[in-house]
């Protein structure tokens, strides 16, 4: 069994690592409103987070357990464009 846990903004890494020490088997499915900052600042005014702080925390996810990271792919996909390594794990 896997549990799957669902963010709608980038998770601080200390909740991540904690999943991962509490969780044996776990996904994160993370649902930005766009992989555009300016998109993310119309809608909410100043976003939370920036594309940076989203790669740095799928990196740190799959640094430790997490078995899978998803999310609709024409969100992601322009976040990953480029770096190759992040869309094989992330589409394969």
């Amino acid at each position: 069994m896997k549990i799957v846990f669902e963010f709608f903004t980038v998770p601080p890494a200390e909740i991540v690592h904690e999943i991962d020490r509490c969780v044996r088997r776990w996904s994160m499915q993370i649902s930005p409103d766009s992989h555009d900052h300016a998109v993310r600042r119309a809608q909410d005014g100043e976003p939370t987070y920036t594309n940076e702080d989203m790669e740095e925390i799928l990196k740190v996810a799959l640094s430790l357990r997490c078995m899978q990271v998803s999310d609709r792919p024409a969100r992601l996909r322009p976040l990953c464009r480029g770096r190759g390594v992040h869309v094989l794990v992330l589409f394969v």
